[in-house]
């Protein structure tokens, strides 16, 4: 089974994160690690691997900009995977 790239967020990063995607997250960072691990658990569950990939807020603003994207919940798990793939933004 393929890996999945997921995005982890650090806690001091993760206002700001919520700000660019408009309060498209949990309310706290701990509600996001806990979905988080449930997103995990499932994949795993299933026989996937899962690969963590650290997103700040600016390369996230950089990686949206210099491809068009909407900054939305589906760009930053875009991001992971492009990141996994060894890209910079």
């Amino acid at each position: 089974m393929a890996i999945t790239y997921l995005p982890f967020i650090d806690k001091p990063d993760y206002e700001a994160f919520r700000r660019l995607l408009h309060g498209d997250m949990p309310d706290t960072h701990d509600k996001w690690l806990y979905l988080h691990a449930k997103s995990v658990a499932n994949i795993k569950g299933e026989g996937g691997e899962v690969e963590l990939i650290k997103v700040s807020p600016d390369e996230f603003t950089r990686y949206c900009d210099r491809v068009g994207a909407k900054r939305d919940i589906h760009a930053l798990g875009a991001i992971a995977f492009n990141k996994a793939s060894g890209k910079e933004y």
